[in-house]
């Protein structure tokens, strides 16, 4: 069984309704970190459009399997890897979605839909109500959206289901509480957290940034500033007991991860 991974927190400042610019930074950001070793690559949440575009995200929004997912798709067959994203997502009756999506050489493996929705948030977008943890060719991987950290039934719904490890895609200007937060979502879950924030100003908010990868017992293994950039460390994958498994497709378990 593999016991140890390579994960790779990226932050960059998207340009506010530009898709084409924000997939270059961050395509560009994701290829780094496969170059240095990166297995599992998570970026912040809604990467592509920027965060403040409430006025705008009826027309940014794409299926989840659109051409945003595509690219990335692509970027995980050339490069090996798996990636969780957040995207503004519009389903098939028009409904609109905070949305992580997880890809790998296999295509789409999975969603996680938000439930915690901040603020405006609950203007636009529907609610998620799918299981954090999904089954993965990576085996049982917990995603989390930004708000959804500071949700005590949220982390015990991924401790209920096993994951081995936390992605937690973000837009988070609160610096001291994003520290706080995602330091204690390790420390109880007791397993590897890889935060991916943005940096920059949007609207009246500076993102802070601060991406990290945390081991199980909330020590910060490696943390990417205030800058665009990455951080990256190898974590160990603790064993975690056979909980209820949530819906899964059978073809994307590993027995090496999970």
């Amino acid at each position: 069984m593999v016991d140890t991974l390579v994960v790779a927190a990226c932050q960059h400042e998207p340009v506010p309704g530009d898709v084409r610019a924000n997939l270059g930074s961050a395509v560009a950001l994701v290829e780094k970190a496969a170059d240095q070793g990166a297995q599992l690559v998570v970026l912040p949440e809604l990467f592509n459009t920027g965060y403040y575009m409430f006025a705008l995200f009826r027309q940014l929004a794409e299926p989840r399997d659109g051409p945003s997912t595509g690219v990335l798709k692509e970027l995980a067959r050339r490069k090996g890897i798996t990636m969780v994203a957040g995207i503004a997502e519009r389903d098939d009756i028009d409904l609109l979605y905070n949305t992580a999506v997880i890809v790998s050489p296999r295509g789409l493996e999975g969603h996680y839909r938000k439930a915690h929705l901040w603020d405006k948030e609950g203007e636009m977008f529907e609610p998620g109500n799918n299981p954090p943890v999904l089954a993965t060719s990576l085996g049982y991987l917990a995603v989390l959206v930004c708000y959804d950290l500071e949700y005590p039934e949220a982390a015990e719904e991924v401790r209920r289901l096993g994951a081995r490890l936390l992605a937690a895609p973000a837009a988070f200007g609160n610096e001291a509480l994003w520290v706080a937060t995602i330091t204690a979502r390790a420390k109880e879950l007791e397993i590897p957290v890889v935060a991916a924030n943005r940096v920059g100003l949007e609207g009246d908010t500076r993102f802070c940034g601060r991406s990290m990868v945390l081991d199980g017992k909330g020590n910060v293994l490696a943390d990417a500033g205030h800058d665009e950039g990455i951080a990256l460390a190898e974590v160990e994958l603790p064993e975690v007991a056979r909980r209820p498994a949530p819906a899964r497709d059978t073809r994307f378990i590993s027995p090496e991860f999970g």
